[in-house]
């Protein structure tokens, strides 16, 4: 689960514009799963989400979520440590 501080978003009007593939694109490059469209009063429109997407579609979607504080990052970092 994400802090509502951590949530990233695309303004709604935008998103028209945008492919499944921009989408997607998007959210590898942030590292999330899921991305919030807010209109320009910055108020909540919906929800993208990759696993939806990928339901939707029927096709396999990896986003590698990205380690966004110190405590994320040791976690990762030690977990290979441990697998090797």
């Amino acid at each position: 689960m994400l802090k509502k501080e951590d949530m990233r978003a695309i303004n709604f009007s935008k998103i028209g514009n945008y492919t499944i593939g921009d989408v997607l694109t998007t959210l590898r490059n942030l590292g999330h799963q899921h991305i919030l469209l807010i209109d320009t009063e910055h108020v909540l429109r919906g929800l993208i989400s990759a696993s939806d997407i990928a339901r939707t579609l029927h096709i396999p979607i990896s986003i590698n979520e990205k380690a966004h504080t110190f405590k994320e990052i040791f976690d990762v970092v030690f977990a290979q440590l441990e697998s090797k």
